[in-house]
């Protein structure tokens, strides 16, 4: 028999059950050093949604578990393997149902990470008349802990439930503000430079930090079109900011935050009758095109706490390409 399978996304469970959880395990409980099989496939199926979208991968908690067999057991025994009632729980939460065919760990997480077709990460948001909470909650940055359990029920009908800790998919206000882009582009092996200033009369810029790409990796990235550029920071990178860079999804290096210095305050004080372009800068004392640079209009989007975003709005024909740049936090 097929196998039909339909997911929904419960942030919650019951008052009275968070109490039996809470008893059932210690606050302290950790995962065993050797998993069982179905735990390192849930762990594995997941960790690899999340990988895709440079997001770090989550760990395994007893106490995430014994919460979900508690709850997968009640289902099964009580409710005939129904979804379960999550409503005011601490845990972020998946469920899966099934009928026919067992519903494997890895079946229940790639059902769960399809709806990344209908999510938009720059807002935050799923496509008109679809749902994509699910796999929010699959790649939420800020969802360390992982623990699930499964139900089979005489019926050959199944439960699939997996915990998250801390709980994902909460939505904050977006806020949307357009802030004036400027990329220096040195001629030679030196890195490409990115500006970014909220208001264009002040003085310092917002954020000022040195890419791992020269003016060829940049301008050859940029062909494709599309460029996507993500910076996720180094704990503990000392007293200067570092990021882990990807660029279209391929790591390259390390970016770092920059105090702006006289090359650039040079820069920016040229540019400031510039609201949006592309050319060279002849620098005093230097050969004609010595600079290249890219200028225009960002919108920033805060979409969640965990990132926020800056896509190039003005001009949108720089190269033909689409220009992002997305700082995690």
């Amino acid at each position: 028999m097929a196998c039909l399978l339909f997911a929904v996304l419960v942030l919650a469970i019951s008052h009275n059950m968070v109490q039996e959880v809470a008893a059932a395990a210690s606050p302290g409980s950790r995962a065993p050093s050797v998993l069982p099989s179905a735990a390192r496939k849930f762990l594995a199926a997941h960790n690899q949604a999340r990988a895709a979208v440079v997001v770090g991968p989550l760990k395994w908690s007893t106490q995430l578990v014994n919460a979900a067999s508690l709850l997968a057991r009640y289902q099964r025994n009580k409710m005939g393997c129904q979804f379960a009632n999550l409503t005011d729980h601490k845990y972020g939460a998946n469920q899966l149902w099934g009928s026919g065919a067992a519903v494997t760990p890895g079946m229940a997480v790639d059902t769960w990470v399809k709806e990344k077709s209908y999510y938009d990460y720059a807002s935050n948001s799923c496509a008109p008349d679809h749902m994509c909470g699910v796999y929010k909650q699959v790649v939420w940055k800020n969802s360390s802990e992982l623990g699930c359990a499964q139900a089979t029920c005489k019926d050959q009908t199944s439960l699939t439930i997996c915990f998250y800790n801390p709980p994902g998919n909460y939505c904050l206000p977006d806020a949307a503000t357009l802030v004036t882009g400027t990329i220096i582009c040195p001629i030679g092996d030196k890195k490409v430079k990115l500006c970014l200033k909220e208001n264009n009369k002040t003085e310092e810029p917002s954020v000022f930090v040195e890419l791992p790409l020269s003016t060829s990796e940049f301008t050859s990235s940029i062909d494709s079109s599309v460029l996507r550029i993500v910076l996720d920071p180094v704990p503990d990178s000392g007293i200067t900011q570092r990021w882990q860079t990807y660029c279209n999804g391929q790591k390259v290096g390390f970016a770092r935050r920059l105090v702006v210095g006289k090359e650039e305050k040079w820069v920016l004080e040229t540019m400031q009758m510039v609201s949006s372009g592309a050319g060279f800068l002849l620098q005093k004392g230097s050969d004609a095109g010595s600079l290249k640079y890219l200028r225009g209009q960002f919108e920033r989007i805060v979409g969640s706490d965990d990132s926020e975003a800056y896509h190039l709005v003005d001009p949108s024909y720089w190269f033909g390409q689409d220009l992002s740049v997305f700082f995690l936090q």
